[in-house]
């Protein structure tokens, strides 16, 4: 029987390289330690972009002053769009600081807006619950890639304020 770390440990690999309106971004999925070298090299600043696809157990990397999130969702090699507008629970999109040599998640535009919404009374119960939903998925298979649980813990403790206040 193949064991998800095996699966995971199969699939890191450059994927492609993609011109978008700032330059070209080199696009990975599940990042090996060499090619954490690579991307740093590559990065103007020390972040990065990428989405955790819980579904497929990929993490996608990039430069984050080469594309957005919505780009790189487009980007057919990559193929998440239908589910990142569907508001598929299964996916995170985030920003990441590299130190280290480690990748550790600082935000997510998409997160972060949704709880402000919330906040004003402008988002619906369905929408509170998607945001419910991503955290209750174990993340931990990303933190080979990018460490996210920090971040999720704190964002679930701010998302229970705010509901419950």
């Amino acid at each position: 029987m193949i064991t998800s770390k095996q699966i995971v440990d199969i699939a890191e690999k450059w994927l492609v390289s993609k011109t978008f309106y700032t330059g070209e971004a080199d696009i990975f999925i599940n990042p090996s330690s060499s090619d954490w070298v690579e991307i740093r090299k590559s990065c103007k600043y020390p972040v990065v972009r990428f989405f955790a696809d819980n579904k497929n157990k990929k993490v996608y990397v990039w430069d984050a002053e080469q594309a957005i999130h919505q780009s790189v969702a487009n980007v057919s090699e990559v193929g998440l769009n239908s589910r990142l507008q569907s508001s598929d629970p299964t996916i995170i999109a985030g920003e990441a600081g590299l130190s280290s040599g480690r990748a550790v998640m600082e935000g997510s535009h998409l997160m972060e807006g949704s709880l402000r919404y919330i906040e004003h009374g402008t988002m619906s119960k369905i929408e509170t619950m998607h945001l419910q939903d991503i955290l209750k998925i174990d993340w931990t298979w990303t933190k080979q890639y990018v460490d996210c649980s920090k971040y999720l813990a704190k964002f679930k403790n701010d998302l229970d304020k705010v509901i419950n206040r």
